[in-house]
This record gives C-alpha cells, sequence and structure tokens, in this order.
C-alpha cells in the first residue's frame, strides 16, 4: 500500500504545484514572448541533457556489476550488497536522471505544443491560458531541474565523503 502512496505523491504534488503556478502566473499578469520562452526552454533543455548525461555516466562508473545483472535475465540471482550499501548515493542517482528526464519531456511537449496548436482557431481563442500553461510548465520544469541538480550536488558530495574516509582509512592500514 505504500508504494501506491509514494506514486500518489510523485504525480500528485507536480501537478498541485502546476495548479499553484499556473493560477500564480495568471492571477498576477506575467506575459513573457514566445522567443523568451523558447530561448529559456532551450537553456533548460541543455541543462537537462547535461546532468541526465553526467548521472548517467557516473552511475554506470560506480555500478558496473549491478547495472550487467540488472539488464541480464537472471536477476535474482545478483549480489546486490554493494549496491545496497550505497543504496541513498544510488537513489539520488537515479533520481536526478528521472527528474532531468521528465524536465526534457515537458519542455520538449510546451514546444511541440507552441508548433501544432499556434496556428488554430483553440490556440486564438484561448491564447491567455495556453500561454499562462506554459509559462507555468517552464516554471515547474525549472523547481524540478534544481532539485535534480541538488541531487548531483549531494551524490558529488557523499561520493567525496566515502573516497576521504576509504583514503583515511587506507593512510592508517599503510602506517600499521
Amino acid at each position: 500500500m505504500r508504494q501506491g502512496y509514494e506514486w500518489t505523491a510523485y504525480v500528485g504534488a507536480p501537478l498541485v504545484s502546476l495548479g499553484i503556478i499556473f493560477y500564480l502566473v495568471k492571477t498576477s499578469g506575467i506575459n513573457v514572448s514566445y522567443a523568451d520562452i523558447k530561448d529559456y526552454g532551450g537553456a533548460l533543455l541543455n541543462v537537462s541533457g547535461s546532468v541526465f548525461t553526467i548521472m548517467g555516466i557516473w552511475v554506470a562508473y560506480l555500478y558496473p556489476d549491478a547495472l550487467v545483472r540488472i539488464t541480464s535475465r537472471n536477476v535474482s540471482s545478483g549480489d546486490f550488497s554493494e549496491a545496497r550499501e550505497n543504496s541513498s548515493r544510488l537513489k539520488t542517482m537515479v533520481g536526478s536522471i528521472i527528474i532531468s528526464a521528465l524536465v526534457a519531456i515537458a519542455v520538449v511537449y510546451v514546444f511541440l505544443g507552441k508548433t501544432l496548436i499556434s496556428s488554430t482557431v483553440f490556440y486564438h481563442d484561448n491564447r491567455a491560458e495556453i500561454k499562462s500553461l506554459a509559462i507555468s510548465i517552464i516554471i515547474l520544469a525549472t523547481a524540478l531541474q534544481t532539485i535534480s541538480i541538488l541531487y548531483v550536488i549531494r551524490s558529488n558530495f557523499l561520493f567525496l565523503v566515502e573516497f576521504h574516509e576509504k583514503r583515511v582509512k587506507h593512510e592508517k592500514e599503510d602506517d600499521v
């Protein structure tokens, strides 16, 4: 039952946040040109792709055995003890990858939406609402990408702490 609640929170929290952001954008009268959204969205897409790539490389580098076992057909016989010991860091890394992927998807769909509907009657009749929704999605994507970057920082910090602890341990063992 706990997993169902977690998924509800994972999906519900961003949707509620999007609703709140939409309301604030709509009532504040924020007006941004598509050119600005396009430029900013492009930068956000670049950051998202960079985080996605960097963290994917980190996961593949730090957990190659776990990845081989997961991708093989015989997962049950694998020893995931190393991955279990570092599960907090691994969850952080995978979390940043997932968030960055979702941000990239959101930005691409904002661009696609503009491309597909900008010449329709529906767009012209609902331009203010659609624009507010696009701005809200970009703001939410920015917040999510910020969280992803903080995950990257946390993951790198944990790596450095572990590296330092192992180095100190090896130095003490060498002194004996």
